[in-house]
């Protein structure tokens, strides 16, 4: 079991993520949906006012028959002011016949924030 550092856990953002099909679906290249929550763990209060800049999406694993995937494509961004942001992903542009196919897509979120970092997973389900 780790040791929990209260030095370390001042400079954690609690991020939580969950991905939404949106108008993405098999054999087009609409945008899905991403919401993510950024949380101060220590006092449990949102963290508002970051940028686009701030989160690293990555895509991992690849599905069958898929060409490209969603790393880092991020086409609409909002900052809802809450602790929430809202974003599209879509899939890699310089892929031809780069389209969603059926299944499940595996996430990371990274966000960063000054000297402040934390990540979250999601599924990505395209039907």
């Amino acid at each position: 079991m780790p040791v929990k550092d209260a030095r370390n856990s001042r400079r954690a953002l609690a991020v939580e993520v969950k991905a939404g099909q949106g108008d993405a679906a098999p054999a087009n290249t609409q945008p899905a949906n991403v919401l993510v929550v950024v949380t101060d763990p220590s006092t449990g209060r949102a963290v508002t006012g970051l940028a686009q800049g701030n989160f690293q999406i990555v895509n991992h694993f690849s599905l069958p028959n898929q060409r490209c995937g969603f790393s880092n494509t991020i086409t609409t961004f909002n900052d809802v002011g809450t602790g929430a942001y809202q974003f599209h992903v879509g899939l890699s542009a310089d892929i031809e016949c780069c389209t969603w196919v059926r299944g499940d897509y595996l996430m990371q979120v990274i966000v960063t924030s000054g000297s402040r970092t934390g990540q979250g997973t999601a599924v990505l389900r395209i039907r």
